[in-house]
């Protein structure tokens, strides 16, 4: 078993049928007409100390566990501030409280549910695409054309006691075949650069969080940057490629809004852009407070 397999198995469970995106209604708009994703650089998330977290908890566990000798140490985050690491978050929850807050600002704010296997399936062709490698510029050495990224797709760990558990086992494995600790050093420190991003708080569990964690870019035709409130903040245009992979949407919180010219104007968007909700598809539209307002009314 390759060490990705590993990983996977241990510690990582099966991706569900459907995932959610949250955005505002600019956002949605964007994602309808240009099929894409945008992958936040993980140094300028929203939560600037998030990239850390998993420093920290690498540090405790190289400190608990006596089989690691002095010569170890744990590198800190700004050490890795030239890193290229881009995220895109999904949730297994179409109605987080806290996200509405943050998007239906715009009021109204959307939710994509996105069929999960066909939107895998996009971006392994997309990530399997072949580019040239610019950064072999020697005129001896023939450029090389690579995967345009390379991607992992899980759900957040956010118990520090798993968070712990995950370094521990995976160091153990590197250690079963590398005995230079130089060598087992490097390998532990690129595990922690392409795993960190799914380290988080135990306060944001109930979000359900799935991200994709995007490494290795060679197509840097799609790192692009916007202007956010106070700095630029790079970003990765992951393409989903068809509206096929989206499966039902939910508007946010919107009640001083007309229901019925906002479900008109998002269907019409959805249809020019290539989603449509036939009356006999299971897919559709829904108002949230809507949905849930049904779900209490059941005592569920």
């Amino acid at each position: 078993m390759d060490f990705d397999s590993f990983v996977r198995e241990e510690f990582f469970e099966k991706e569900p049928e459907s995932l959610y995106h949250y955005t505002t209604k600019e956002g949605f708009l964007g994602i309808l007409k240009t099929k894409y994703l945008w992958a936040t650089h993980i140094l300028f998330q929203n939560d600037s100390q998030e990239f850390k977290l998993a420093f920290s908890v690498l540090q405790q566990v190289i400190e608990e566990n006596k089989y690691f000798d002095k010569d170890w140490h744990c590198l800190t985050a700004d050490q890795f501030k030239g890193v290229r690491i881009f995220t895109a978050s999904f949730s297994e929850n179409f109605n987080i409280v806290d996200q509405w807050f943050n998007y239906a600002n715009s009021n109204p704010g959307y939710c994509i549910g996105f069929k999960t296997k066909k939107l895998i399936r996009f971006i392994d062709k997309e990530s399997e695409d072949k580019v040239e490698n610019k950064e072999t510029s020697m005129r001896s050495i023939p450029r090389d054309r690579q995967p345009a990224f390379k991607y992992k797709f899980y759900k957040c760990l956010y118990d520090i006691d798993e968070q712990k558990l995950f370094f521990k086992k995976t160091i153990e494995k590197i250690l079963e075949t590398e005995k230079i600790v130089k060598t087992a050093q490097y390998k532990v420190y690129e595990l922690l650069l392409n795993y960190a991003p799914l380290f988080k708080e135990q306060k944001y569990k109930k979000e359900k969080e799935w991200r994709f964690i995007i490494t290795d870019v060679k197509d840097k035709v799609k790192m692009k940057e916007r202007i956010g409130k106070d700095f630029f903040i790079p970003y990765f245009e992951l393409d989903f490629v068809s509206s096929d992979c989206i499966g039902d949407i939910y508007i946010g919180y919107c009640p001083d809004l007309d229901k019925e010219r906002l479900l008109d104007s998002t269907s019409y968007i959805c249809y020019l852009y290539g989603k449509s909700f036939p009356l006999n598809s299971d897919e559709k539209i829904y108002f949230i407070d809507d949905v849930m307002g049904k779900v209490n009314a059941h005592g569920k």
